[in-house]
C-alpha cells in the first residue's frame, strides 16, 4: 500500500487500530477507519476547506460526520491517552500559544445550542484562540486546553496541573506563571518549579537558569503544532473543533 503525504504509516496505524470500534457483522463498510483518519489528517495539515478533500479518500460529508462521531464517543481522546502511556515526567513544560482566528471563525455567528462554547476572544492581535499545553521532558503533549485568546494563563495553568501527579516533578514555565497561586499549588502537591520572578516582585527567588533553557522544548512543540494549518489559522469558533485537530496532531 503506497503512503501519500500526511498519511499514517503502517507502524503508526497498527499502534492505534485496536482502539477504534470494530466493524459490525455483515457487509463491510465502504470506507475504512484508516481511510477516514487519513482524510482528516489531510484536512488538518493542509487547512483546505472540507469540500476540497480529494475524492480518493471519501466524500467530505462522510469524513466530517465520522470525525464528529469519534469526538462524541471520545475515541480521539482515548488514542491520545494511549500514545502517552509512558510520559517522561522529570521536567514538565508549561506554556500557551495564541492562534489568530481566520475570518471564517472571527465572523461566525454566536448563537446556537452550543453558544457557550464560542471561545474566540479579542486581544491586542485581534480575534484569537489560545492553546494551553503541558508537555513532558521529550516535548510530547500530556494535556492541553483551548480558551479564548484573552484568557489569562495562570488560572488555566492550575487546571492543567490538577490532571497530573506533581510529586517530585519540576515544572518549567516563563514569568507569566510566576504568580503566587501557581507556585503555591505546585509546592503544595510536592513539586518544584523553575519559573523566573516578574520584574515587579519584591521578594525574588532563585532560578536555575541552565534548567530554564529547557523551556524551549514546549516552544518547539508549538512550532510543530502550527505546521498544521487548521490549527495555525483557527477556522472554527468552537473550541471542540480546535481540540479535535490538536489531538490529531499527536498521531503524525
Amino acid at each position: 500500500m503506497s503512503i501519500r503525504r500526511h498519511e499514517l504509516t503502517d507502524a503508526q496505524w497498527n499502534l492505534i487500530e485496536p482502539l477504534f470500534p470494530k466493524y459490525r457483522t455483515g457487509r463491510p463498510p465502504k470506507y475504512t477507519n484508516r481511510q477516514l483518519l487519513n482524510a482528516i489528517l489531510w484536512i488538518c495539515k493542509t487547512g483546505a476547506p472540507w469540500r476540497d478533500l480529494p475524492s480518493y479518500y471519501a466524500p467530505w460529508k462522510t469524513v466530517y460526520t465520522r470525525l464528529s462521531r469519534w469526538h462524541h464517543v471520545e475515541i480521539l481522546e482515548d488514542i491520545f491517552i494511549a500514545l502517552n502511556d509512558s510520559p517522561n515526567l522529570e521536567n514538565l513544560r508549561l506554556d500557551s500559544t495564541v492562534v489568530s482566528a481566520h475570518q471564517h471563525s472571527a465572523t461566525a455567528k454566536k448563537g446556537g445550542s452550543n453558544s457557550e462554547e464560542n471561545l474566540t476572544g479579542s486581544s491586542r492581535g485581534g480575534k484569537s484562540t489560545k492553546i494551553h499545553a503541558l508537555v513532558d521532558a521529550l516535548g510530547n503533549p500530556i494535556i492541553f486546553h483551548v480558551t479564548a485568546g484573552n484568557v489569562n494563563d495562570s488560572p488555566v495553568a492550575i487546571k492543567l496541573l490538577e490532571q497530573v501527579e506533581l510529586q517530585d516533578v519540576n515544572v518549567i514555565a516563563d514569568r507569566a506563571y510566576g504568580g503566587n497561586a501557581t507556585r503555591e499549588y505546585i509546592s503544595k502537591h510536592g513539586g518544584q518549579y523553575t519559573i523566573p520572578p516578574k520584574i515587579n516582585v519584591r521578594e525574588k527567588w532563585e532560578v536555575d537558569w541552565w534548567l530554564y533553557k529547557e523551556r524551549h522544548v514546549i516552544e518547539c512543540f508549538f512550532n510543530k503544532l502550527k505546521h498544521f494549518r487548521r490549527i495555525a489559522l483557527d477556522m472554527k469558533r468552537r473550541p471542540r473543533f480546535s481540540k479535535r485537530f490538536c489531538t490529531l496532531r499527536r498521531y503524525s
